[in-house]
């Protein structure tokens, strides 16, 4: 079905073996992608507060993992 997806908020969102980082908000596609059997991860938002350096390490996660939007 085109244009329906699935909203996370503050859910696990597993971007490889040892990787699973919180985002605030995180839109995936409603089924599974072909490739893995896992739902595409179409956009990601993280809410940096004072310290914006301890969020810089997800968003290194989320450009490898190919993340449309982040």
């Amino acid at each position: 079905m085109a244009g329906t997806g699935r909203v996370l908020v503050q859910t696990p969102l597993p971007l490889g073996e040892f990787s699973a980082p919180r985002p605030d908000l995180a839109v995936t596609t409603a089924t599974p992608h072909w490739d893995g059997g896992r739902h595409r991860t179409l956009l990601v938002i993280e809410v940096a507060g004072a310290s914006p350096t301890r969020t810089a390490g997800p968003r290194f996660l989320y450009a490898h993992a190919l993340i449309d939007e982040y």
